[in-house]
């Protein structure tokens, strides 16, 4: 659920570095898991 908030917020960035930045968060989100 807080990848999903994360998401929300990091969506105010150009798309470009939503993309890298989302997967980076994700990969955390993983590895915290």
């Amino acid at each position: 659920m807080k990848f999903l908030l994360l998401g929300k917020q990091i969506r105010i960035r150009d798309d470009e570095e939503f993309k890298s930045t989302i997967l980076y968060q994700f990969q955390i989100f993983i590895v915290n898991m």
